[in-house]
């Protein structure tokens, strides 16, 4: 695996699990309007997030599994 195609991957971690929990804020702030209609369509939408972000998780810890190479950086950390 390329040091792009990590920082790729890790970057797609990031960005969906941080529009995740932007969606979950939104839900929140919807909750406390009693607007319950706006919260299952933002918890709808932070739970899509998630999943794209575990589905890329998921590709490296394969690839990681089956003895790819897999440099772990400061970003992975915090991804």
């Amino acid at each position: 695996m390329t040091e792009e195609e990590l920082q790729l991957a890790t970057f797609e971690i990031i960005l969906h699990s941080g529009t995740a929990r932007t969606y979950v804020h939104e839900a929140f702030d919807a909750m406390k309007e009693s607007k319950f209609e706006v919260v299952e369509e933002k918890l709808a939408a932070a739970d899509e997030e998630l999943l794209q972000a575990h589905h890329a998780q998921t590709d490296l810890l394969q690839k990681y599994a089956s003895g790819t190479e897999i440099k772990i950086e400061i970003i992975m950390v915090h991804a």
